[in-house]
């Protein structure tokens, strides 16, 4: 069970690492296309985390993404300010009880263990949800393997849609995101984070390998790795997966009512597998073909 890495990998709005093996420089990520009459939607899998120097906005990606005159991406960022002010409202417990009055004293020790290989203290940490510790951990750990957000996939689509005259929109919204973590029950918020932090001496080998498959287009190992992963969470499962793969098919049956081209990228998590987007258009009687060299 690897699924907060899978989380930050595949799902969550993190990116880049800097030191993946030159093999997997020339990435070629699977692309499909759903189309009518007159509409053409790309759907593009992404990984979160890849490094400067990994090339695969090029070739059938850069064709398909040149003959949009829309980008859409799962979440629009907020402005920092607003970011902070949710993330202080529904992560933040000043009044509740600590993570260390919450956790079990062997789960303490570790956490305090991955904090300092983070280089902050611990005290940053007590007042935030166990949820968000938990990803906040995710994010030490990009950190120490290279990672910066400003050569994730998500961040050059934007930037290449907006210097190109191209429509950027969001699928959902921060604080929405966000309540998909801080609406679950304390016990699995805290069950979320022990996992995690079990999982963090594997991340970086982990990580390497969904960089690997992904750059390969590899749908179905992918899919695999995806459902290992959240097998034996269901609840979680659901939230991260399988409902928002419903409505981003329900979004994109009705974008097919009007004409134009479309590019939407979204975590590769959610185009392989049971589930899929890709099944859930299925079941609405439309066909999503994949888009080759």
């Amino acid at each position: 069970m690897k699924s907060l890495i899978l989380l930050g990998a595949l799902f969550a709005s993190v990116s880049s690492a800097s030191n993946m093996s030159p093999s997997r420089a020339d990435a070629n990520p699977a692309l499909f296309s759903v189309a009518d009459e007159d509409t053409t939607i790309y759907l593009l899998g992404t990984v979160h985390i890849l490094d400067e120097d990994t090339v695969w906005f090029d070739d059938e990606v850069k064709t398909a993404f040149d003959a949009s005159s829309e980008l859409v991406i799962e979440m629009l960022e907020p402005s920092p300010a607003e970011m902070q002010s949710i993330l202080l409202s529904k992560a933040i417990d000043t009044t509740g009880p600590t993570l260390s009055q919450t956790l079990k004293p062997e789960t303490m020790a570790r956490l305090t263990e991955e904090v300092a290989k983070g280089g902050i203290s611990l005290s940053a940490l007590e007042p935030m949800d166990p949820w968000f510790a938990a990803l906040t951990l995710v994010q030490f750990q990009f950190q120490r393997a290279g990672l910066s957000p400003e050569t994730g996939v998500e961040k050059i689509l934007t930037s290449a849609a907006k210097a190109s005259g191209k429509s950027v929109a969001g699928l959902e919204e921060f604080a929405w995101q966000i309540d998909l973590f801080d609406s679950l029950p304390e016990d699995q918020q805290v069950e979320f984070l022990e996992q995690g932090i079990a999982d963090l001496a594997d991340a970086e080998t982990y990580i390497s390998q969904l960089i690997e498959i992904w750059s390969a287009g590899d749908v179905d190992r992918l899919a695999n790795l995806v459902n290992e992963s959240l097998a034996q969470d269901d609840n979680l499962r659901a939230r991260l997966l399988v409902n928002r793969n419903a409505s981003w098919a329900e979004w994109i049956e009705t974008r097919l009512k009007d004409p134009g081209t479309v590019f939407m990228a979204v975590g590769a998590g959610h185009l392989g597998g049971e589930d899929s987007v890709q099944d859930m258009l299925a079941e609405r009687g439309l066909v999503v073909m994949r888009v080759e060299d």
